[in-house]
């Protein structure tokens, strides 16, 4: 198989949670010259790979999100 070469400035590895919020700072920064590479066939990362039954978390469901979120 041929590959094509990629002529892009920045390369994001992964669509999980530190992936997607690089891109949405670059695209708010204006910066459009990126390419996200994922090896699975969704996003989300380590959250979509893993699951933890009966797991619970000491932060707020609402505090758990980007800090530059609306």
């Amino acid at each position: 198989m041929e590959r094509a070469a990629l002529d892009t400035r920045i390369l994001i590895l992964g669509t999980g949670f530190s992936g997607l919020g690089m891109a949405i700072r670059l695209k708010q920064a204006g910066i459009d010259d990126f390419v996200i590479l994922e090896q699975a066939g969704d996003v989300g990362g380590t959250w979509r790979d893993n699951h933890y039954p009966g797991a619970a978390c000491d932060v707020p469901a609402h505090l758990y999100s980007f800090s530059f979120a609306p």
